[in-house]
């Protein structure tokens, strides 16, 4: 799990090949075309100027991420979707955590966000589909945990 990869296909832009690949933890992106490695600009390292057959080039940039984590990739000024849409048993399992923001106020959202932004990455990730829901789940049931265990040590320490 230390690299999320992509791969498409531009058809319109001259049928270009990018291969997108994410750090699991820092999000640095690292882009190939063609499997030619393309550097960062130079005042922006989310950006990217894609080399075309026609010796013309057009840039990419990296912006954010989606609701589920799927990387927000524009060339062009046009957003390009890189990444399967999440089945909906996938979206409902990796946003299970989300109930933690009801009941355990900050720390619950605090416990929540690492949760589904986790299970969001790893139903990213290109290891095989039940190994990934196991940890899915693994980390929805890590989410509970973690907040339970960190208000009994806020209630021991505080005497709440």
């Amino acid at each position: 799990m230390q690299k999320q990869k992509y791969s498409f296909d531009l058809p319109e832009y001259q049928n270009i090949h990018v291969d997108l690949e994410l750090s699991f933890w820092t999000n640095k992106p690292t882009v190939w075309v063609d499997g030619r490695l393309i550097p960062p600009m130079p005042k922006d390292p989310r950006a990217f100027m894609l080399p075309l057959p026609d010796r013309t080039e057009i840039k990419m940039e990296i912006k954010g991420f989606t609701f589920d984590f799927q990387p927000r990739v524009t060339i062009g000024g046009k957003f390009i979707s890189v990444a399967r849409k999440l089945r909906w048993y996938e979206t409902l399992l990796a946003s299970l955590p989300v109930i933690l923001v009801f009941n355990g106020g900050a720390l619950g959202g605090l416990c929540a966000f690492i949760g589904v932004t986790s299970n969001f990455k790893t139903l990213r990730g290109e290891s095989d589909k039940f190994l990934r829901l196991f940890l899915v789940l693994l980390i929805t049931v890590g989410s509970f945990l973690g907040y339970m265990m960190i208000r009994r040590i806020i209630h021991w320490i505080f005497n709440i």
